[in-house]
């Protein structure tokens, strides 16, 4: 993400199409890691029963 906005600013309106794709999945990826931090290995460890630490 960080490569990106150095890259080519602040605005993702202004990316050109292939990069505002990787960014719209970016940060979808990024909002699902901020709500559970294990979703992406969940994701691809389907029916796998993954050790969690406790919520507080």
């Amino acid at each position: 993400m960080k490569y990106v906005v150095r890259i080519y600013g602040n605005d993702p309106g202004q990316y050109p199409p292939q990069v505002q794709e990787l960014w719209d999945q970016t940060m979808a990826d990024w909002n699902k890691m901020v709500e559970d931090p294990y979703v992406l290995l969940q994701e691809r460890l389907e029916g796998k029963d993954l050790p969690r630490p406790p919520k507080n």
